[in-house]
């Protein structure tokens, strides 16, 4: 008699030998290579967007011609738009005593070019009050550093004086420095500062009556 053999598949619980998973390091090295390398890259375009610096800042507005105080300086962090284009913070006390060449508001980023060293009046130039009667300026009044067209009028002060007779003067131009206030009879007194080749001109419309007109861009 032959033997007979029979086959058995081993069961679904039977505890057999085991092939150990292959854990896969490489992507736990590439992960970290990246995360270092975007933390790398914000660092570089933080630290690359920041690039403000301390400058000098007006606290107050400043008038054309007005001399620069302590007081009306301040320190911020700016973005240079362009070289020379601020006043570093470290330059602060050099420009103390400077004067404004133009009209500055509160919060401008002070630059050289806005400010001069030469004080107002300069050389060949003079600096007269003249008394403006109401109704021979603008009502709004004036700024400093406006452009005006003095006119001097019939004064009823004649040569007495020793100056020459107002009729005889023809208009002049002059930029006002300031405006007083007025008295009480409402008459202000206009500082302007004139060329040497005005200077008679303003000197002798100081002693009578002037009507004063401001002048646009290019006038």
């Amino acid at each position: 008699m032959g033997t007979a053999l029979s086959f058995s598949r081993p069961s679904p619980t039977d505890d057999g030998p085991r092939v150990p998973r292959r854990r896969r390091w490489w992507l736990l090295g590439i992960a970290v290579v990246l995360a270092a390398v975007a933390a790398v890259g914000n660092y570089i375009l933080i630290t690359g967007q920041d690039e403000r610096v301390d400058v000098v800042i007006l606290l107050r507005d400043v008038g054309w011609g007005q001399p620069i105080g302590e007081e009306d300086l301040g320190v911020a962090k700016a973005v240079p738009e362009q070289p020379l284009a601020s006043i570093p913070a470290g330059d602060r006390a050099r420009i103390i005593g400077q004067v404004a060449r133009s009209i500055l508001p509160a919060g401008t980023v002070l630059a050289p070019g806005q400010l001069s060293a030469q004080p107002i009046p300069g050389p060949g130039e003079r600096l007269a009050g003249l008394p403006v009667k109401p109704g021979h300026l603008p009502a709004r009044g004036f700024s400093p550093g406006d452009l005006v067209q003095v006119s001097p009028v019939m004064s009823s002060a004649g040569t007495d004086t020793g100056q020459v007779p107002a009729s005889t003067i023809g208009p002049f131009r002059a930029r006002v420095l300031g405006v007083g206030p007025p008295d009480s009879s409402g008459v202000v007194t206009v500082d302007v500062v004139v060329g040497a080749d005005a200077a008679q001109a303003a000197t002798s419309a100081a002693a009578g009556q002037v009507v004063m007109v401001q002048l646009g861009p290019g006038a």
